[in-house]
């Protein structure tokens, strides 16, 4: 592109006026920047806390907890209640500016339960007050020699207090309106 750009100017710098070249070079410049914005992967809806409301109720969901983890491979670290038990959760994430996966965003346990790891992929949200939401979510266990196959799955029930959620990231779905729904910025 920009090799057939320079041979472009270096062929007509002759006859067309610099002025205009200049204007030409600067105008294709916006154009393919802005392009390139617009051509993001992206199946996640990103909510701000404030934003959270009962339009999200049976929607499949993530949680960004306490501090934003946009951008971050490993986020923040939130104790569940799994089977009775309090499990310490780290936020595993892999978004960047130009690729945001739903699938590729999870939780995993930081510590071992019954010599296993656990995983929640995702969560469904059941209902919405004003200081909790009520989730379900299928914890996996996985043997650590075997990542790709879970060894049992269990449905548990959580109550997340609002205010340790920054984002919720919804899944997209094909015809999904949710009017405030936005990509994040760095200024969130």
């Amino acid at each position: 592109m920009f090799l057939t750009l320079l041979s472009f100017i270096d062929l007509y710098s002759k006859r067309i006026p610099k002025i205009l070249l200049l204007v030409f070079v600067v105008f294709n410049h916006q154009l393919f920047s802005q392009f390139n914005k617009d051509d993001q992967i992206s199946d996640i809806l990103y909510l701000k806390n404030v934003d959270i409301d009962s339009t999200i109720i049976g929607k499949t969901i993530h949680i960004d907890f306490y501090y934003d983890s946009y951008g971050k491979q490993r986020g923040d670290t939130i104790s569940l209640l799994v089977e009775k038990t309090p499990i310490p959760f780290v936020e595993l994430r892999r978004d960047n500016d130009s690729t945001q996966i739903f699938s590729q965003q999870y939780l995993e346990s930081s510590t071992r339960h019954e010599d296993l790891i656990l995983r929640i992929s995702s969560f469904k949200v059941i209902n919405i007050s004003e200081k909790i939401l009520i989730l379900s979510a299928d914890i996996r266990y996985y043997d650590k020699s075997d990542i790709m196959y879970p060894i049992k799955v269990v449905t548990e029930t959580f109550q997340i207090q609002r205010k340790t959620i920054t984002k919720v990231l919804v899944k997209k779905e094909n015809n999904n309106t949710l009017p405030y729904a936005r990509k994040p910025s760095l200024d969130n």
